[in-house]
């Protein structure tokens, strides 16, 4: 089993196979690969782990995410993991603590699809799709309805290319998340389509065997929404 495939389908092996990898990175020279791995990792674990571990998993996360801000070529891929932790740190902090981050949080967006549009690498629909996601997810957090839509519908755009690239099973996983993540910034704007956003999402998920972390996910949001809309 690859460290990939462990984290997909959270195997209790899974941080060590992410910690190996780690540290043959770094002992290639790649220090970003390697905080890379466990930043990534460190996000998978945390939500099925005990109470007692998800402290210490966040603060190993966070010294990952601070020790890449030294670091000023990542790539797009990259750059996504880095969002991502940084979008949910933010909505972990106080209010008044939100206006610093949130600059950075936007440079952060800016210097992805900038990466995505000078690549000289082929790249995937599906990361576009999220690089848009990690756009929507910002101007939610800056409360810019009007931005977050258009990022949100950009990256639903995408599905039919995602779909076509190579890897179904693959194509179908990265849009479960690309729905689940659309139905998020929508919840606060549009009910309704967010509600049609998770019903696809469990739609494919459900086909899916192995996804299992997923459907707990998609399930769960399918619970907090319905109570939002009073069903």
């Amino acid at each position: 089993m690859t460290t990939n495939e462990a984290l997909w389908q959270r195997a209790p092996e899974a941080l060590g196979l992410a910690r190996k990898d780690a540290r043959d990175a770094h002992s290639r020279g790649d220090n970003i690969g390697g905080h890379i791995c466990m930043l990534s990792a460190y996000q998978s674990v945390y939500s099925n782990a005990p109470v007692v571990k998800k402290g210490f998993y966040a603060i190993l996360a966070l010294w990952h995410a601070l020790c890449l801000s030294y670091f000023g070529d990542l790539n797009h891929n990259q750059l996504n993991i880095l969002i991502q932790f940084w979008i949910r740190f933010y909505k972990k902090l106080p209010w008044l603590f939100r206006g610093s981050n949130r600059k950075n949080l936007v440079l952060l967006v800016a210097m992805e699809h900038n990466k995505i549009e000078r690549s000289n690498e082929e790249v995937f629909p599906h990361q576009q799709a999220l690089a848009f996601l990690n756009s929507a997810q910002v101007f939610q957090l800056m409360s810019k309805r009007k931005e977050a839509r258009y990022y949100v519908e950009q990256a639903l755009l995408l599905r039919e290319e995602v779909f076509k690239e190579g890897d179904y099973l693959l194509g179908m996983r990265q849009f479960v998340r690309v729905y689940r993540i659309a139905a998020e910034v929508m919840a606060e704007y549009d009910t309704e389509t967010a509600y049609n956003y998770l019903l696809s999402a469990l739609m494919l998920v459900m086909s899916d065997e192995k996804n299992s972390d997923q459907e707990r996910k998609v399930r769960l949001e399918f619970a907090q929404l319905k109570k939002r809309m009073h069903l």
